[in-house]
């Protein structure tokens, strides 16, 4: 049974995390997994939050594959109340296997940076996408397909990109984890591949180039970070939809939550060949603020993450509800997709 389980993980942890950081560790019982937070400090991750949606996706996975081998799964969330690293047990009892099609995107799913077709979403794929992302009572999922709404909200989630080069811990965050060469990607199995962010060889030069924060600096002089933004901007207001999740309250467990209806989503439009890549940056900085743990942004920073989120709220006529999370989904321009590799289970005793 331990090594279904195993084979199990072996696949669940193709599952989206921050920057491919992959933040768990497992130990396995009898007849259940225990699942462990390993996550590193980041800006992003207040309160583990970017880490608990992170766990929400695997766990989704580990559902799904499970039930495809034969097993029903009864998750509990955070079963420890004395160990906050222990994020949630899995027990398995046996049941009637289900359609291997529930699965079938997971090891296929990646995330698109590129620039995506303007070609509307169909129906069917709108409807199957919509529908995954419900997980009552918890969590609420909407998508926007209107140009003027995406074009003014892109213009707002695309500030996100211009504070890795205002901040220098954000700028250190982005530069530790990407992966310049192939060999380097395989032997870390973490992080983003370089293809995954540009595959134009004067970017990746300049990109090189700005790994330097002093070099960075001196560049922002004549304007580098506002350049950026306008690339970016430029990229995403193409997308012809956007997504957002929204949760009542602001527990941990909505998190969690809020990673399995993320995944379900991203499945859905996989299995409909529509690309998506997450746009939360913002998202994360501003819950950070609204924690009052600042760290190390400034208030000048802090008053343009106010600013920037407050209006993404005020768009949507989000009032007494938390935004978890937001996607950009559209048809690839080209059928290239950049590496994906993950590290094997890391399981503790």
């Amino acid at each position: 049974m331990q090594e279904i389980f195993r084979k199990i993980l072996a696949d669940a942890v193709f599952a989206p995390s921050g920057d491919n950081q992959q933040p768990w560790t497992f130990r396995l019982g009898e007849n259940y997994v225990d699942i462990y937070d390993s996550s590193t400090p980041s800006l992003y991750d207040f309160k583990q939050h970017a880490t608990y949606i992170s766990h929400g996706a695997l766990i989704e996975n580990i559902v799904r594959l499970a039930a495809v081998e034969g097993y029903a799964s009864k998750v509990k969330v955070f079963p420890d109340i004395k160990d906050y690293k222990h994020i949630s047990r899995i027990e398995f009892t046996d049941a009637p296997k289900t359609d291997p099609e529930s699965i079938r995107s997971i090891k296929k799913r990646f995330t698109d940076r590129m620039p995506f077709l303007k070609h509307r979403i169909d129906a069917r794929a709108n409807q199957a996408i919509q529908e995954a992302g419900q997980r009552p009572p918890f969590v609420r999922f909407e998508m926007i397909q209107s140009r003027s709404l995406v074009k003014k909200l892109v213009d707002l989630l695309a500030v996100g990109d211009k504070m890795i080069l205002d901040n220098q811990e954000l700028h250190k965050y982005f530069y530790d984890n990407i992966r310049w060469t192939d060999d380097e990607f395989k032997r870390t199995q973490d992080g983003m591949h370089i293809r995954s962010i540009t595959r134009n060889p004067m970017m990746k030069f300049l990109l090189r180039i700005l790994k330097s924060w002093k070099i960075t600096k001196f560049f922002r002089l004549f304007g580098l970070e506002y350049t950026s933004y306008l690339m970016r901007r430029h990229i995403y207001e193409k997308s012809p939809a956007l997504g957002y999740f929204v949760i009542h309250n602001n527990w941990a467990e909505s998190y969690v939550e809020t990673g399995r209806a993320l995944q379900s989503v991203w499945l859905a439009a996989t299995d409909y060949d529509i690309s998506l890549q997450p746009m939360s940056s913002m998202l994360f900085l501003y819950s950070r603020l609204r924690g009052n743990s600042p760290e190390s942004i400034t208030n000048w920073e802090a008053s343009i993450i106010n600013r920037v989120t407050g209006n993404v709220y005020k768009l949507l006529g989000v009032k007494d509800e938390v935004i978890t999370f937001f996607v950009r989904l559209g048809y690839a321009k080209t059928e290239i997709r950049p590496p994906s590799v993950r590290k094997s289970p890391k399981f503790i005793e």
